[in-house]
């Protein structure tokens, strides 16, 4: 917007300004502009949690098909890996080492 140097003055007077040295900003002035116009700040808005980002994640299409993906493969990587043998191998393995108290407490 184009001001003319006419309306300068006018506006000036308006808001109470001088036109070369801008407002007062003496305590007096500055109060009576906050009581008229308000503080010149914005109210802080309360920002988000850890758990408001990973739940606002969760609707991403491509995490979701991550997701799928990764319990579909340790299901069937499950499935095809535990064997008697393994479930066995584990158990002398826990055995030898005196753990077998974190497996089967009393």
């Amino acid at each position: 917007m184009f001001v003319l140097p006419h309306q300068v003055k006018g506006i000036a007077d308006i808001f109470k300004a001088d036109e070369q040295k801008g407002l007062l900003g003496d305590d007096d002035d500055l109060l009576k502009r906050r009581n008229a116009f308000g503080s010149n700040t914005y109210p802080r808005k309360k920002g988000w949690s850890f758990w408001n980002f990973v739940w606002d994640a969760f609707y991403d299409i491509t995490l979701l098909i991550l997701i799928i993906a990764a319990a579909a493969s340790l299901c069937l990587g499950v499935k095809s890996e535990v064997s008697i043998e393994w479930s066995l191998s584990l158990y002398k393995t826990f055995q030898d080492c005196n753990c077998s108290r974190i497996l089967y407490p009393l």
